[in-house]
């Protein structure tokens, strides 16, 4: 069941040290703690140049590391992923029953049938957009596959700041995205200017809560 909340979300600059090479933004909740699971990209209005890669939490480049959902205790291991356009995701069932993965996602669809202990199924990601993963046996499983497009990208972290790396300057548009967050495409946009001198930015906004999530939102 979801508690709804009215979207409030405030931008606000101050001085800091956030520069061109490293955007810092600081994302709460209503009760003006960090969020985690959110995810922040940049795209350049000229489109900009850089990794096309998106970064990962807390800036890590996605394309470092595997990308892996397990499905443990009855539930998606990690809640959100963050990869780029054309990463293969492992699926690992480390649970002792059979769960059945599927989305029915405009982005991705698959369908991952009846597979047990141990066992373990790849996806490739081959087009943007958000994916929404559920088990076919347990209905309250539930995860999100958020395939970038956007040059820069980030996942949140335990931490409220998430830095955006080596943005170009000129004009652009923030986003941030989590699914508990209360608005059109659980999503908040913004136009920013990247100066050499850019101070951080702080977004606060308001989420749903959701029975299925560790955490308060």
């Amino acid at each position: 069941m979801l508690v709804r909340y009215v979207l409030v979300m405030i931008l606000c600059l101050w001085p800091g040290v956030a520069t061109a090479s490293g955007l810092s933004v600081v994302l709460t909740n209503q009760k003006g703690e960090s969020v985690r699971d959110a995810v922040i990209t940049f795209t350049p209005a000229a489109g900009g140049a850089g990794d096309e890669a998106a970064t990962g939490e807390e800036g890590e480049r996605a394309s470092d590391a595997p990308y892996a959902i397990n499905q443990k205790n009855i539930a998606f291991d990690p809640f959100v992923s963050l990869v780029p356009v054309g990463s293969t995701v492992t699926f690992k069932n480390e649970d002792s029953v059979l769960h059945h993965v599927f989305s029915f996602s405009k982005a991705k669809r698959f369908d991952l049938k009846l597979f047990g202990a141990s066992e373990s199924q790849d996806v490739v990601f081959d087009q943007g957009g958000i994916v929404s993963v559920g088990c076919n046996i347990h209905d309250g499983m539930i995860a999100y596959v958020f395939v970038a497009t956007a040059p820069y990208a980030a996942q949140t972290g335990e931490a409220a700041t998430t830095v955006l790396a080596d943005l170009p300057l000129g004009d652009g548009v923030l986003t941030v995205w989590h699914p508990l967050l209360r608005a059109k495409g659980n999503q908040i946009s913004q136009d920013i200017t990247v100066t050499d001198a850019m101070a951080p930015i702080e977004v606060s906004a308001k989420f749903r809560r959701a029975v299925h999530i560790s955490g308060d939102y």
